[in-house]
Order: C-alpha cells, then sequence, then structure tokens
C-alpha cells in the first residue's frame, strides 16, 4: 500500500501495465486494449466467488481508465522515440 486512495492504486497499476505493453508492442494497440479489457473484467468477477472480495463496477472502471490512459501515454512516447531516431537519421 502507498498510502493513497485505492483507486488511484488500480488505475496507475494498469496505467503501468497499458504503458508498458505500449512500449513493446506498439503495433498491437488492439491486443493490448483487449488484454486490459479482459483482465479488469476477469479480475472483477472472479471476485464474485470468493467470499471475502466483493466485485465492484466502480473498480473496474478505474483499472481500465488507467490501462487506456497508458496505453495513450505509450503510444505517444513510441511516436516522439521514432520521430527523434528519423531526425537523428
Amino acid at each position: 500500500m502507498t498510502g493513497a486512495s485505492p483507486n488511484v492504486e488500480r488505475a496507475g497499476a494498469y496505467a503501468l501495465f497499458g504503458l508498458v505493453f505500449a512500449l513493446a508492442h506498439p503495433r498491437q494497440l488492439w491486443l493490448g486494449l483487449g488484454v486490459i479489457v479482459f483482465s479488469a473484467a476477469g479480475l472483477e468477477l472472479l471476485q464474485l466467488v470468493a467470499v471475502t472480495r466483493h466485485a465492484r463496477l466502480a473498480d473496474a472502471a478505474f483499472k481500465l481508465s488507467g490501462g487506456s490512459l497508458g496505453l495513450a501515454i505509450g503510444v505517444v512516447v513510441d511516436r516522439l522515440i521514432w520521430r527523434r531516431t528519423a531526425e537523428q537519421r
């Protein structure tokens, strides 16, 4: 725990997930979005079977928004890197 709101931690973790995926696989962004959606929804649905856990739509929304933001930032960073390397040639 970082001391931040759990929603901020969820969004931050998925943003990092999206950023790393976008930088590692810049041509597979639709796959990355699918993985983020599937993992966020899947983890929330799996909480329905655990007695001590509670699945919440809001939690999934924070995960999805963080992951999408991370993918978007990854795309921008990737494009800036490609532009810089193209200018150096």
